[in-house]
């Protein structure tokens, strides 16, 4: 089972970096919202940017300044659910760089290990509305 999964997560990462066709309903912004820098094309395999949108993971619509775990409708981890975390530059950048090392026992198991590119994700994430 745990080799299944950690197949069906290395497909879900390779299909995150395959080129996407702008969605002509405006699935790839959001009010407000800057361009997506290229690191973000392993976050936009599980996340959607709209308010409400569905994937794997939670649509990160808003992440900024959300206490993780707490959108509703997402079944969250409990380790997340209980972190007590606060979405900011800090907690953002030190998610991306480790995610089961930050929260053991969350579901997302993808980092991004350059620093640069994470900082382009976490300001691109604070456009986000």
């Amino acid at each position: 089972m745990r080799r299944t999964c950690l197949v069906a997560l290395a497909l879900l990462a390779l299909a995150a970096c395959a080129p996407r066709k702008p969605d002509a309903g405006g699935e790839g912004q959001t009010s407000g919202a800057s361009k997506a820098p290229p690191a973000f094309a392993i976050c936009a395999g599980c996340h959607s940017i709209r308010p409400g949108g569905g994937g794997s993971g939670p649509s990160l619509a808003g992440v900024w300044g959300r206490k993780a775990g707490t959108l509703p409708g997402y079944p969250y981890s409990e380790a997340l659910a209980k972190s007590g975390i606060v979405w900011d530059d800090k907690s953002l950048d030190r998610w991306l760089a480790g995610p089961i090392q930050m929260v053991p026992g969350t579901k997302m198991v993808f980092g991004i290990p350059d620093q640069g590119a994470r900082k382009d994700v976490v300001d691109y994430l604070k456009t986000l509305k």
